[in-house]
């Protein structure tokens, strides 16, 4: 049954909150590390302060559990801090029980409860392999592919690991669905352009669970500033860190451990970590300014080279600002070369209204 018509919007404290029924069963999605499955609750698409809301996570089983949800009842939701959305309470009962999987819904093994998530017992699982290879993506921010083509990379066994990326031939790519031999090339250079990375994004990259860029930068700072010692540090070291805490400490160690052989291949088809930038100051008209980049940077320097992203950030840095790698509440700018982008970045940036600055922009204001 699907509900007729779903309550008027209203504004609460929080942000745009509303009622919604849930139309359809439970549903799950593999999330992107350790084989984790997340509840998600599909929604009678709602309108919340101009966005049109449809699912909404559940976070794990115990909050599943929690609020009861059935079948076809109505839900109250917010969209806290006007971004994400998330059910405040159960406004009617729903006619459907929904039962926790027993079986992992992408590859059909038996589930198991740790705490309060659901996690599948198959370490091969693809759901994982799949996500482990849309972080390296997203983290290097490799433009012109797409989830669905990963997954039919993944699929048909062209790649399994992140370095396979840098394998990949134009024929294999080519003769892929709805991809033809100019989309295959440029596919290729996007990697190849992504051959040099911070120490901060190759770790990002991994997909280790609570080793975030920031997590690395930290280490950073401590002076682990090399992979090997990273991979020698020990538990009661890391726990010293600002910011890092046992369990943090802990998915530091024995994800750095589990991605050993995938370091090495990556290592092997020549991906490269640049050293840490050492900043001079030149001066502080950044001074309490973060800033973001996002997509190939346009802009030539005096030696007719392009600006890297490494030249963008040292610019922000000496002149005393700061660097975010993500679009998130208080972020001062979101500089891109082109301001009419719908990348996920851009589409954030607009959604909670940080300011988008053109790279002309951004060079004009540290002119100025």
């Amino acid at each position: 049954m699907i509900v007729e018509k779903p309550a008027q919007s209203r504004e609460g404290a929080m942000g745009s909150t509303c009622c919604s029924g849930i139309t359809t069963s439970f549903a799950i999605r593999m999330a992107k590390t350790i084989r984790r499955i997340t509840p998600i609750a599909l929604l009678e698409p709602t309108n919340m302060g101009g966005v049109v809301v449809s699912r909404c996570t559940l976070n794990n089983v115990d909050i599943f559990k929690e609020f009861g949800i059935k079948k076809n009842c109505i839900v109250e939701l917010i969209r806290a801090n006007d971004v994400i959305p998330k059910i405040l309470s159960l406004k009617g009962e729903g006619n459907v029980e929904i039962l926790i999987p027993s079986e992992c819904p992408i590859c059909g093994e038996h589930t198991q409860i740790d705490g309060k998530f659901l996690y599948c017992s198959n370490e091969f699982c693809s759901g994982l392999g799949n996500g482990n290879l849309k972080r390296w993506v997203n983290t290097l921010e490799i433009e012109s592919i797409g989830p669905e083509i990963i997954k039919m990379l993944y699929e048909k066994n062209l790649v399994r690991e992140p370095a396979d990326f840098y394998k990949l031939t134009v024929e294999q790519l080519s003769g892929l669905d709805r991809l033809g031999e100019r989309s295959a090339k440029k596919i290729i250079n996007n990697f190849k352009a992504k051959m040099e990375l911070t120490l901060p994004e190759f770790i990002s990259g991994l997909n280790i669970p609570s080793f975030s860029i920031k997590t690395s930068e930290a280490l950073l700072s401590a002076g682990y500033n090399t992979i090997d010692k990273i991979l020698n540090a020990k538990k009661e070291d890391l726990v010293k860190i600002k910011g890092i805490e046992l369990k943090t400490a802990t998915f530091i160690i024995e994800g750095m451990k589990s991605k050993v052989t995938v370091i090495q291949n990556l290592l092997e088809v020549g991906i490269k970590i640049r050293e840490p930038l050492k900043i001079s100051l030149e001066s502080e008209k950044f001074k309490g300014m973060t800033f973001c980049f996002t997509g190939a940077i346009q802009s030539i320097k005096t030696d007719g080279k392009r600006y890297t992203r490494e030249d963008m950030y040292d610019l922000v840095l000496k002149n005393g600002g700061g660097i975010e790698e993500s679009v998130k509440r208080g972020l001062s700018f979101l500089v891109m070369a082109d301001s009419n982008s719908t990348s996920s970045k851009a589409n954030k940036a607009r959604e909670i209204g940080t300011q988008i600055m053109s790279e002309e922009e951004f060079f004009r204001l540290i002119n100025n």
